[in-house]
Order: structure tokens, then C-alpha cells, then sequence
């Protein structure tokens, strides 16, 4: 049992729900090793998750529960068709590879071949801003949180003025992404077997995956563009 109180750090409530509270079906176990549960502190005390700005709500799943996604690591430039897919081997988003050589554009697309989301490739080159567009139109800007006491907190502002939080180990793939103080996802490839990948663990069945992916993809570009310019001495 894990007790939730408005002091608790999301992040450390996302490495508990990763380690004891997620299915783990490639472990071949006839019951799970754990059993989960999150309580409030008191009765009546955030029991209630807080609503999801609209431009980051997607329609539920169905699933009764979070999903995991395992995504391959440095996407904005692998060239080539790939399949991101869920815990359970069903594809989910496909990174066209082609819009990416073409037309210098990444593109995640839905099973049904519809674009979800672009980022253009000059948002690549900028060193502190990256922003996700949906039709052609901004949805959500990236950029590193400043007048922060934590050097990977990255805040992730969307088009109806509402932010995202992003923060922890972000070149090492371990961090969380959160919205009012409430878990939507958990980044981490410590259990995972696969090399040059991590998974993206969507808690809320409500929250668009999509648009979570490519806030985690675009926040470890800027993360590792941050890196390689300190190690060249750039201001």
C-alpha cells in the first residue's frame, strides 16, 4: 500500500507503480508478484483525479488501467518505417520513416495511417525549444524549465495556456510527466531487455499517448542537445 498526500513526489509514486502496480505479461507468471494500491492520506483527501486540459484528453480506452508503449530510443533520426507498439506486441503509432527523409518531418501515425502528431525539422536544431503540432497547427510547445532547483525539469506548455511538468533523470530515460501535481507517465527502460529502447507507461487511460510520446521524445532531444553543447563549451 502506497499513501498519496500533496507532499508526495510523482516521480518516486511512478517508480513504486512501475516496479509492483503494472502488469508484467513477459514475465510468464501464472499471478502477479504484487498487488498495488494508492490511498489518499485522508478520507475524501485527492481521491478524485484532477481533469485533463482538452487539448491533452483523448477519448478512454477502455482498458480499465494505464499502458505501457516501448519506444526505440533517438527516433527523430532513425530514416525508416518503425512500429512503436504496446506491452502486449500490438503495434500501436508508426514513425513514418519516409516523412522524416522526404520531407524532414517526424510524423506519428495511428494504425489507420492518420498523422497524430508533427514536429518539423528545423525544431530539431533549436537548442532549448521544441514545438509538437497536430493538422498543422501548434498544440504543444517544449522547453527546459528555468528558475528550477532541478537541472532536468522541463515544462511543456499547451495551446489553452496549461502546462505539463517533466522532470528526473532524463538522459538516463527515468523521469515522469505530470499535469497539477497528478502522474500521467512514468519513462523508464530498468526493466526492459530490448537495448536502444524505453518504456512510456501512460497511468491515466484518459490522457493522449500519442502526444506523451512525443513530449518524451522531444524532451530527450533537448536534453541530449544540452549535453553535447556543454561538452563543447557553448554558453
Amino acid at each position: 500500500m502506497v499513501i498519496v498526500d500533496e507532499a508526495t513526489n510523482p516521480f518516486e509514486v511512478g517508480v513504486a507503480t512501475e516496479l509492483s502496480g503494472l502488469p508484467r505479461p513477459e514475465l510468464g507468471l501464472a499471478r502477479p508478484l504484487y498487488e498495488l494500491t494508492l490511498c489518499a492520506a485522508a478520507a475524501g483527501d485527492g481521491t478524485q483525479p484532477v481533469g485533463l486540459p482538452a487539448a491533452f484528453r483523448t477519448a478512454p480506452r477502455g482498458t480499465g488501467g494505464g499502458m505501457r508503449y516501448l519506444v526505440r530510443d533517438r527516433l527523430l533520426g532513425i530514416g525508416e518505417d518503425y512500429w512503436i507498439e504496446d506491452d502486449h506486441g500490438r503495434k500501436a503509432f508508426l514513425v513514418d520513416g519516409k516523412a522524416l527523409r522526404l520531407r524532414d518531418t517526424f510524423e506519428l501515425k495511428d494504425t489507420q495511417g492518420r498523422v497524430l502528431i508533427d514536429i518539423r525539422q528545423k525544431m530539431f536544431a533549436l537548442r532549448d525549444t521544441m514545438v509538437i503540432e497536430r493538422d498543422g497547427q501548434p498544440l504543444a510547445t517544449v522547453r527546459r524549465k528555468r528558475l528550477s532547483l532541478l537541472r532536468n525539469h522541463y515544462r511543456v506548455s499547451l495551446v489553452d495556456d496549461t502546462e505539463l511538468d517533466v522532470s528526473g533523470k532524463i538522459l538516463d530515460r527515468e523521469f515522469a510527466v505530470e499535469y497539477d501535481g497528478e502522474l500521467l507517465a512514468v519513462i523508464s527502460r530498468r526493466w526492459l531487455h530490448i537495448r536502444e529502447t524505453y518504456g512510456v507507461d501512460v497511468v491515466r487511460e484518459d490522457a493522449d499517448p500519442a502526444l506523451l510520446i512525443a513530449v518524451t521524445v522531444c524532451v530527450i532531444h533537448l536534453a541530449e542537445r544540452e549535453r553535447e553543447s556543454g561538452a563543447n563549451g557553448a554558453p
